[in-house]
Order: C-alpha cells, then sequence, then structure tokens
C-alpha cells in the first residue's frame, strides 16, 4: 500500500512542477514595453472634419500582432473623456506595418473637434506552453456554453489549427491637435 501512495506522490509532484514550469514560461514570452508605435498618418479632408482618419502601425516584435482599436479619448477643457471605439482587427506581421482607418460614422459618440488620441490593444500570437494555457482557461467557458442551444456553433478551444492571442497591452498614440 504505501509504494501505492509513493507513486501518486511522485505523480502529484510532476504534474505540479509541469504546470509551474508551463505557468513560468507564459510569464517571461511577453511582449516588449512598447511593441508597436502608433504614427498618425492621415489628416483632417478638406472641410477640416475628421472623414476617416488613419494610423500606421508598426510592429516592432519578432511575432504576430492582433491589433484592435480599443477606445477613443478627447480632449474637452483640461479633461480627457473616453470613449469606446468598436473596429475590426488587424494582424500584423514581425516586423511589419499596417494601416488601422477609424471611421467615426459607425461609433454612438460625434468625430473630436479638438485634440485627441487613439488607444490600441495589441495582442501577441501564443504558442506552445502559453496556447495551451489559454486553451485550458477558455475551456471551462465552452463547456459551459454547449448547455445553450444559442450558442452551439462556439467551436471547442482545443480545436486543431486554432490560433490564440494572449498577453495584451494597451499603447497610446501621440495627441492629435485638429486646431
Amino acid at each position: 500500500m504505501s509504494k501505492k501512495r509513493l507513486f501518486l506522490f511522485a505523480c502529484a509532484t510532476v504534474l505540479a512542477a509541469t504546470l509551474t514550469l508551463a505557468i513560468l514560461a507564459a510569464r517571461t514570452l511577453s511582449l516588449p514595453s512598447v511593441p508597436v508605435s502608433i504614427t498618425f498618418a492621415q489628416s483632417a479632408n478638406n472641410s477640416g472634419s475628421l472623414s476617416q482618419p488613419t494610423f500606421r502601425v508598426t510592429n516592432h516584435t519578432a511575432k504576430v500582432l492582433c491589433v484592435t482599436p480599443w477606445e477613443v479619448e478627447i480632449k474637452q477643457g483640461t479633461n480627457w473623456t473616453k470613449f469606446q471605439h468598436n473596429a475590426q482587427h488587424a494582424f500584423i506581421s514581425p516586423h511589419a506595418a499596417a494601416d488601422v482607418t477609424i471611421d467615426f460614422t459607425t461609433q454612438q459618440y460625434q468625430p473630436p473637434t479638438d485634440t485627441w488620441r487613439l488607444t490600441v490593444n495589441v495582442a501577441e500570437k501564443l504558442d506552445g506552453a502559453p496556447a495551451f494555457l489559454q486553451k485550458l482557461k477558455h475551456y471551462p467557458g465552452w463547456l459551459r456554453l454547449q448547455g445553450n442551444p444559442s450558442f452551439n456553433m462556439v467551436p471547442n478551444p482545443f480545436t486543431k489549427g486554432a490560433i490564440w492571442y494572449g498577453n495584451p497591452r494597451k499603447v497610446r498614440s501621440e495627441d492629435i491637435p485638429l486646431r
């Protein structure tokens, strides 16, 4: 009986050590402090108002990044007001650049008329242990959704070929004066 307990204890120790190493490996794979640079590329149209301003986002890492416009901050007097911005993701290859266009006509706030800035959410493509940990993190939620007929099309997190992004970081553009 004691050999069986010793074997179980050894298995539990190896499992705990493996999970600890996987978590530590995930922490060391985070993005640098400034993974992208955001440059205002297109100014206002001829009438002086913003139509669809464009930003050039440059990836300074060796990883594929998913960049999502997150919020627009508009300066009103001395205060900054934040508005959540809903837009499509841009996937940027390592050491490459892409344009991100802001469409104010689809948002629930007015285009800025004074100084403003854009904040984007940057997440890296995960491989190996960090991707596996993300899949484990999302698996319980997927199991809960399986009993709901409205969400029967949600794919299993362990589907082969699924790509996961993680280690998100917010990056803000420079202030853009309109006057």
